[in-house]
Order: C-alpha cells, then structure tokens, then sequence
C-alpha cells in the first residue's frame, strides 16, 4: 500500500513528535506516512538509517544504535 501511495517519491522531511514519539514522513508529492506510538509498554516503531537504528519505545521514549559509535 506504501508503495501504490507514494511510488518513487523522494522522502522532504520527517517529524518526531515530542512527548509521544509519533513518526510522520513526508514526501515531495505531499503524501505522508504516520507511525503512531500506541504502545505503553513495548517498542511501537524502528527506523534504520545506514549504521544507525532508532527504536521508538513504550511510553514515548527513544532509543539509538549507532554503529559508528562503538
């Protein structure tokens, strides 16, 4: 469904928000994506970026792996 939705769309930019942790990504063709943290108690999203991981946990806290930093 992501991909019938945005195709090859480039991602312009992300918003994490504060408190909760929702994950919104949009994209050049103004179609965006939401990850909500429904979760109280395990991780609601994870996101990897080349070396690095974000895991969105419960409660709204975020956690980083970084491979580089080791």
């Amino acid at each position: 469904r992501v991909k019938d939705a945005v195709g090859h769309s480039p991602i312009s930019r992300f918003e994490l928000r504060d408190k909760t942790s929702d994950l919104t990504i949009h994209f050049a063709d103004d179609t965006a994506i939401e990850f909500l943290n429904l979760s109280c108690g395990y991780e609601g999203w994870r996101t990897t970026h080349g070396p690095q991981e974000l895991i969105c946990m419960g409660g709204g806290g975020i956690t980083e792996f970084d491979q580089r930093k080791k």
